[in-house]
């Protein structure tokens, strides 16, 4: 009867199911890292590969040759007598992304977010000061109708106003935001 060993699910799927053998530590990482379930940091994949496979070794799973980056790990003549099953996992491995990237990306999609918003504004007042540049142009034209075209005027400068406001205060903002 053959023994029973647990696998982490990750390390299980890359020994058991993908069948990886004679392999570096960097190949099985880029292998961990195209399975379509792993979401993470390709560096903190590569230590949990280091030590998973360091702990197959001191077990007697993986026999190693070479030495520094050009060691690899060959499956021992003890790995195909165990009977491995994944590992249930309560928690995760390793986090899908570490807490500073996460954060990161958060300050990074907030800030392109401001910028974009920002830059609807610039779109914004150009129509808005076009608007009011017509307004004059109508007024010089047609001066018996500025009981009508003067009011219009001033609530598209007005706008104008309030809008590079907006623009100005995002600027400061976005300027005063590291990356």
């Amino acid at each position: 009867m053959k023994k029973t060993k647990k696998l982490m699910k990750p390390m299980y799927n890359l020994l058991i199911k993908s069948n990886l053998n004679n392999f570096s530590v960097l190949q099985a990482r880029d292998e961990l890292l195209k399975m379509p379930n792993f979401i993470g940091d390709p560096n903190e994949a590569r230590k949990f590969i280091h030590r998973q496979v360091n702990h197959l070794v001191a077990s007697g799973y993986l026999d190693v040759t070479g030495t520094g980056r050009a060691k690899r790990f060959t499956k021992s003549a003890l790995f195909y007598q165990v009977k491995f099953i994944a590992k249930a996992n309560h928690r995760t491995c390793f986090p899908k992304q570490p807490l500073k990237l996460q954060l990161e990306l958060q300050a990074s999609s907030d800030y392109q977010l401001l910028v974009e918003e920002r830059n609807q504004y610039h779109g914004e007042l150009a129509m808005s000061q076009a608007e009011a540049e017509e307004y004059e142009t109508l007024l010089r034209r047609f001066p018996e109708k500025e009981s009508i075209l003067h009011p219009l005027k001033i609530e598209a400068i007005e706008r104008s106003s309030m809008i590079l406001g907006k623009m100005k205060a995002l600027t400061a903002l976005l300027a005063n935001i590291e990356l």
